[in-house]
């Protein structure tokens, strides 16, 4: 691979088979089953020293005695200014930074935080060596430094090296009831696998709206538990607005009845108030109720200064069981809870003269028929026509029933209508035929008479 235009000077490879490339300012990324990299990023400087994370998520690239970390979207998401040169560095599955520096002959470990990296921590190395060019951890938290010529392997408990194994971090707070909702108020920001693990993260985009479990305080930083595309995960108190919940618009409802398709669909009430759980069909507390189901409700989930609502869930009590309901999907009880659907008047066409057209009571020939329609009458349907569907569902007595959809048309003459023309036409001309024979007839008789 030719990568750059200046010489690649370092290479590294993330557990997910993504590889870089540095070559001057710029970084190369290739990810795994891709053929050629492409450009992935230019720094403000030159780079002086690569590496990614144990836990694969994160690029490092130094700079002088500056390490800066990027995001997989390539964004910064965090800086150190190290007390010396970097000679070489390498980071654990926390986040932590450790630098090895030939000038003053020591190891600096810089331990990630909420707010960024606290003041190294300084480890001796051995002053037999001149130089220290690089470090790298592995799994189970070795530490390989490089001395001169020689490789030093330093075990975990050495420099106190972070794993995986160590970030198994218990979620003792109970999630609340009712939830609540929270807006992120960054441009960005960084959504964390466990409070204290800053290597398993995704970025979440500034204005996104998220459901909340619970506040969590963890190495005296705050943090919420939200509902992420990722799953659930813990945002810096900090970097989010906190909704309240908001009174109810009204203290009781019922369902508000929808027409899908062929079907009058009921209402759900579900145990969270998640657009995703029900996206992914998870089993509500209550389905398919009906417009005769009333409940209690007991507030609006979440509303902005201006108590308006901004996530669109109620928390409601049914049946003494609380649970939650889309605001769109319910009503006061003094509203139809059957809105008018939208409806196309269409014609009915019988095939023959006198014949009716039925009226289905479901998508079925051998269904109950409800009425008998006769040809060139008017219905309303519930669908525009459409001559590729069998059946068409039809609103008759205010029951939604359904008609073939041969039987129906836009307008114009029925088959029956033209076959009594056709009748009429040929019984008039029948009619002129006789009277012409019968005229004929008479002539005949008199010109045989003479």
């Amino acid at each position: 691979y030719s990568i750059g235009s200046s010489p690649c000077a370092y290479v590294v490879t993330a557990p997910n088979g993504t590889v870089y490339a540095a070559s001057g300012r710029e970084v190369y990324q290739k990810k795994a089953g891709e053929t050629s990299f492409k450009k992935y990023l230019v720094a403000d400087r030159e780079i002086t020293g690569m590496n990614v994370g144990i836990g694969g998520n994160i690029l490092y690239l130094a700079a002088e005695n500056r390490i800066s970390a990027y995001a997989q979207s390539g964004e910064v998401i965090g800086e150190l200014n190290a007390e010396s040169s970097v000679n070489g560095f390498s980071v654990d599955y926390r986040g932590d930074v450790y630098v090895v520096s030939s000038r003053t002959k020591k190891l600096y470990k810089y331990e990630r935080i909420l707010e960024g990296y606290a003041a190294p921590r300084t480890y001796d190395l051995p002053a037999a060596y001149e130089t220290f060019s690089d470090i790298a951890l592995d799994q189970s938290g070795c530490a390989y430094v490089v001395a001169d010529h020689n490789v030093l392997v330093y075990p975990k408990a050495a420099f106190s090296v972070f794993i995986k194994e160590d970030g198994a971090f218990e979620d003792t707070v109970p999630s609340v009831d009712p939830r609540f909702v929270c807006k992120v108020v960054k441009d960005t920001a960084i959504a964390y696998a466990a409070p204290g693990n800053f290597e398993d993260i995704a970025i979440i985009s500034g204005g996104t709206r998220l459901m909340c479990y619970a506040e969590v305080e963890y190495a005296g930083s705050k943090y919420v538990r939200a509902e992420t595309d990722k799953g659930v995960a813990y945002l810096a108190l900090a970097d989010v607005l906190v909704f309240e919940e908001g009174a109810a618009p009204f203290r009781q409802a019922r369902c508000l009845l929808s027409v899908i398709g062929n079907n009058v669909v009921g209402v759900n009430i579900y145990k969270e108030p998640s657009y995703k759980e029900i996206e992914k069909g998870t089993e509500p507390l209550f389905s398919a109720l009906g417009k005769d189901d009333l409940f209690s409700v007991l507030s609006t989930v979440a509303v902005d200064e201006a108590g308006r609502d901004v996530w669109g869930f109620y928390l409601v009590e049914f049946e003494g069981v609380r649970g939650y309901v889309r605001a769109d999907e319910v009503v006061s009880p003094d509203d139809d809870p059957l809105p008018t659907p939208k409806t196309y008047e269409l014609q009915v066409k019988s095939d023959g003269l006198g014949k009716t057209v039925s009226v289905y009571k479901e998508a079925d020939e051998n269904s109950e028929v409800v009425a008998s329609l006769s040809d060139g009458s008017k219905i309303k349907a519930l669908t525009p026509l459409d001559n590729e569907q069998k059946f068409t569902p039809v609103l008759f007595e205010g029951e939604v029933c359904y008609v073939l959809t041969a039987n129906l048309g836009q307008g114009g003459l029925t088959g029956g209508q033209i076959l009594a023309i056709v009748l009429t036409v040929v019984a008039a001309v029948g009619s002129v035929l006789t009277i012409l024979i019968l005229r004929a007839n008479r002539k005949h008789k008199r010109n045989y008479k003479e």
